[in-house]
């Protein structure tokens, strides 16, 4: 993983307007300072996140498309995930069931396709649904990611 500091090479090139000086004598002389700056072709790379998304699914979510852009909502985010990012999905209703679980964004066609099947049921179980989302990042692999968040979408 390359730092900032590894992005770019600078090199500096210093020209003074005469090349004679006379040696153990103050003097005053004019330089030309180039700079010049090359990108070393690396990106900066960011620490991988944990993400968990919590979808409402109740029956609520019948009305005025609310699921369908809950859904687009969650493919939105699935596509500007990196690949090596971690994603987990719980959706709730009455109950609450984990739909994905630490899965890699490279998978987001498959987990798309899961999204896809999610449909409306039951009454708000928002307090169980936030709780297991929540959990999922508290059981995160550490060593993977340190950047966790959670996003309720309803």
């Amino acid at each position: 993983m390359a730092t900032k500091n590894e992005l770019a090479t600078v090199n500096i090139r210093f020209t003074p307007d005469n090349k004679y000086i006379i040696a153990g004598v103050l003097n005053t002389k004019r330089a030309r300072f180039d700079i010049e700056t090359k990108s070393n072709d690396l990106e900066a790379q960011r620490t991988p996140l944990n993400i968990a998304l919590i979808l409402d699914r109740s029956s609520s979510m019948e009305s005025d498309n609310k699921l369908t852009f809950a859904k687009s909502a969650i493919y939105s985010v699935l596509n500007l995930l990196h690949d090596e990012d971690i994603v987990n999905l719980v959706a709730y209703d009455t109950n609450v069931s984990i739909i994905f679980e630490n899965a890699r964004a490279s998978t987001r066609q498959f987990l798309h396709s899961l999204v896809d099947h999610i449909v409306t049921d039951g009454s708000t179980n928002l307090s169980g649904g936030i709780e297991t989302g929540a959990s999922k990042g508290e059981k995160a692999d550490l060593n993977h990611s340190k950047t966790q968040l959670t996003i309720n979408i309803n």
